[in-house]
Protein backbone atom coordinates (compact mmCIF):
# COMPACT_ATOMS: atom_id res chain seq x y z
CA UNK A 1 0.00 0.00 0.00
CA UNK A 2 2.81 2.22 1.33
CA UNK A 3 4.50 1.37 -2.17
CA UNK A 4 1.58 2.16 -4.25
CA UNK A 5 1.53 5.47 -2.84
CA UNK A 6 4.94 6.57 -3.11
CA UNK A 7 4.54 5.22 -6.85
CA UNK A 8 1.53 7.32 -7.59
CA UNK A 9 3.12 10.48 -6.12
CA UNK A 10 6.25 9.93 -8.30
CA UNK A 11 4.43 9.43 -11.31
CA UNK A 12 1.98 12.46 -10.27
CA UNK A 13 4.89 14.71 -9.80
CA UNK A 14 6.67 13.63 -13.13
CA UNK A 15 3.37 14.05 -15.18
CA UNK A 16 2.55 17.74 -13.53
CA UNK A 17 5.62 19.27 -14.44
CA UNK A 18 3.86 20.42 -17.86
CA UNK A 19 0.71 21.99 -15.94
CA UNK A 20 -0.59 21.83 -12.77
CA UNK A 21 -2.13 18.83 -11.58
CA UNK A 22 -4.01 17.35 -8.86
CA UNK A 23 -4.47 13.87 -8.66
CA UNK A 24 -4.82 11.34 -5.67
CA UNK A 25 -3.93 7.70 -4.75
CA UNK A 26 -7.12 6.24 -2.46
CA UNK A 27 -5.52 5.07 0.87
CA UNK A 28 -8.04 1.94 0.84
CA UNK A 29 -9.77 2.47 4.94
CA UNK A 30 -12.94 3.01 6.35
CA UNK A 31 -14.14 6.20 4.26
CA UNK A 32 -17.36 6.84 3.05
CA UNK A 33 -20.05 9.77 2.14
CA UNK A 34 -21.74 8.45 5.88
CA UNK A 35 -18.14 9.23 7.49
CA UNK A 36 -17.76 12.56 5.87
CA UNK A 37 -21.45 13.38 6.87
CA UNK A 38 -20.77 12.16 10.91
CA UNK A 39 -18.20 14.42 10.97
CA UNK A 40 -19.22 17.66 8.79
CA UNK A 41 -22.66 17.46 8.29
CA UNK A 42 -24.68 20.43 9.76
CA UNK A 43 -21.19 21.56 11.57
CA UNK A 44 -18.17 23.36 10.87
CA UNK A 45 -15.56 21.43 9.12
CA UNK A 46 -12.28 22.83 10.64
CA UNK A 47 -9.69 22.94 7.52
CA UNK A 48 -5.59 23.04 8.34
CA UNK A 49 -2.92 24.64 6.50
CA UNK A 50 0.71 23.61 6.63
CA UNK A 51 2.98 25.64 5.02
CA UNK A 52 5.96 28.20 5.03
CA UNK A 53 7.88 31.12 3.41
CA UNK A 54 4.50 32.56 1.65
CA UNK A 55 3.59 36.04 0.88
CA UNK A 56 1.03 36.22 3.18
CA UNK A 57 0.62 35.43 7.02
CA UNK A 58 0.00 31.63 7.12
CA UNK A 59 -3.62 32.69 8.81
CA UNK A 60 -4.60 34.70 6.22
CA UNK A 61 -3.56 31.64 4.00
CA UNK A 62 -5.83 29.11 6.02
CA UNK A 63 -8.92 31.43 5.59
CA UNK A 64 -8.53 32.04 2.07
CA UNK A 65 -8.21 27.97 1.87
CA UNK A 66 -11.18 27.24 3.41
CA UNK A 67 -13.50 29.63 1.92
CA UNK A 68 -12.34 28.37 -1.57
CA UNK A 69 -13.42 24.88 -0.38
CA UNK A 70 -16.73 24.14 -2.85
CA UNK A 71 -19.37 23.71 -0.74
CA UNK A 72 -21.26 21.53 -3.08
CA UNK A 73 -19.59 18.35 -1.29
CA UNK A 74 -23.14 16.39 -0.74
CA UNK A 75 -23.35 17.79 2.55
CA UNK A 76 -24.32 20.61 4.75
CA UNK A 77 -21.17 21.78 6.39
CA UNK A 78 -18.75 25.50 6.70
CA UNK A 79 -15.45 24.70 5.95
CA UNK A 80 -13.32 26.92 8.08
CA UNK A 81 -9.93 27.56 9.06
CA UNK A 82 -11.69 28.99 12.79
CA UNK A 83 -14.53 26.52 13.82
CA UNK A 84 -16.78 26.81 16.69
CA UNK A 85 -18.09 24.93 19.02
CA UNK A 86 -20.34 22.79 16.51
CA UNK A 87 -17.13 21.00 14.80
CA UNK A 88 -16.63 17.87 15.14
CA UNK A 89 -13.09 17.70 17.32
CA UNK A 90 -11.92 14.45 15.97
CA UNK A 91 -12.25 15.28 12.17
CA UNK A 92 -9.99 17.73 9.64
CA UNK A 93 -9.36 18.61 6.30
CA UNK A 94 -5.54 19.25 5.96
CA UNK A 95 -3.79 21.13 3.53
CA UNK A 96 0.31 20.29 3.31
CA UNK A 97 1.92 22.51 0.85
CA UNK A 98 5.49 20.98 0.71
CA UNK A 99 5.68 18.77 2.96
CA UNK A 100 8.89 17.89 4.85
CA UNK A 101 11.16 15.13 3.53
CA UNK A 102 9.65 12.50 5.20
CA UNK A 103 6.57 13.54 5.66
CA UNK A 104 4.44 10.84 4.13
CA UNK A 105 0.73 11.01 3.01
CA UNK A 106 -0.04 8.58 6.05
CA UNK A 107 1.06 11.30 8.27
CA UNK A 108 -0.66 14.42 6.90
CA UNK A 109 -2.80 14.36 9.77
CA UNK A 110 -0.30 14.50 12.43
CA UNK A 111 0.13 17.87 14.00
CA UNK A 112 3.76 17.57 13.76
CA UNK A 113 4.09 17.23 9.79
CA UNK A 114 6.31 20.51 8.42
CA UNK A 115 6.41 22.49 5.44
CA UNK A 116 9.88 23.46 3.89
CA UNK A 117 9.52 26.94 1.70
CA UNK A 118 8.24 27.22 -1.50
CA UNK A 119 9.82 27.51 -5.03
CA UNK A 120 9.35 27.22 -8.27
CA UNK A 121 6.95 23.81 -8.81
CA UNK A 122 6.33 22.06 -5.47
CA UNK A 123 4.18 19.21 -3.56
CA UNK A 124 0.81 19.86 -2.26
CA UNK A 125 -1.23 17.35 -0.43
CA UNK A 126 -4.85 17.93 0.78
CA UNK A 127 -6.31 15.19 3.45
CA UNK A 128 -9.48 13.76 5.01
CA UNK A 129 -8.83 12.94 8.68
CA UNK A 130 -10.09 11.54 11.37
CA UNK A 131 -8.20 10.85 15.02
CA UNK A 132 -5.36 12.25 13.25
CA UNK A 133 -5.10 9.64 10.62
CA UNK A 134 -6.13 10.05 6.90
CA UNK A 135 -9.09 8.85 5.42
CA UNK A 136 -8.51 10.13 1.90
CA UNK A 137 -5.17 11.43 0.35
CA UNK A 138 -4.95 14.10 -2.79
CA UNK A 139 -1.74 14.69 -3.86
CA UNK A 140 -0.29 16.95 -6.55
CA UNK A 141 2.08 19.57 -7.84
CA UNK A 142 1.17 23.43 -7.66
CA UNK A 143 3.26 26.63 -8.47
CA UNK A 144 3.86 29.48 -5.95
CA UNK A 145 1.69 31.98 -7.98
CA UNK A 146 -1.14 29.23 -7.47
CA UNK A 147 -0.66 30.08 -3.68
CA UNK A 148 -0.43 34.15 -4.38
CA UNK A 149 -3.15 34.17 -7.05
CA UNK A 150 -6.40 34.24 -5.58
CA UNK A 151 -8.73 32.53 -8.89
CA UNK A 152 -6.12 30.26 -9.07
CA UNK A 153 -5.41 29.51 -4.88
CA UNK A 154 -9.27 29.12 -5.83
CA UNK A 155 -9.27 26.37 -8.54
CA UNK A 156 -6.45 24.82 -6.76
CA UNK A 157 -8.39 24.07 -3.17
CA UNK A 158 -11.45 23.25 -5.37
CA UNK A 159 -9.70 20.25 -7.10
CA UNK A 160 -7.84 19.50 -4.24
CA UNK A 161 -10.98 19.43 -2.38
CA UNK A 162 -12.76 17.13 -4.75
CA UNK A 163 -9.96 14.71 -4.66
CA UNK A 164 -10.05 14.34 -0.92
CA UNK A 165 -13.49 14.29 0.02
CA UNK A 166 -14.80 12.08 -3.00
CA UNK A 167 -18.49 11.25 -3.51
CA UNK A 168 -17.56 7.38 -4.21
CA UNK A 169 -15.58 5.72 -1.43
CA UNK A 170 -12.14 4.94 -2.92
CA UNK A 171 -9.98 1.64 -3.04
CA UNK A 172 -6.64 0.50 -3.98
CA UNK A 173 -7.10 1.21 -8.07
CA UNK A 174 -8.42 4.63 -7.71
CA UNK A 175 -6.43 6.59 -9.27
CA UNK A 176 -7.87 10.12 -10.23
CA UNK A 177 -6.55 13.36 -11.80
CA UNK A 178 -7.82 16.85 -12.48
CA UNK A 179 -6.20 19.14 -14.60
CA UNK A 180 -6.80 23.10 -13.64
Amino acid sequence: MVRGLAIGLSALLLAGCAAPLVGYRAIPGPYSRSELALGASDRDLRVVVRAQAIDRPLEQLAIAVAAAVPTGVGINTRFTATPGANAHPDYALVFVINPAAGSGPLAYCDAETRAVPTTGRFEVSAAFCRFGSPLTVAVGTAERADLTDPQRLSRLVEAFAVAALPIDAPDERSDKRFLF
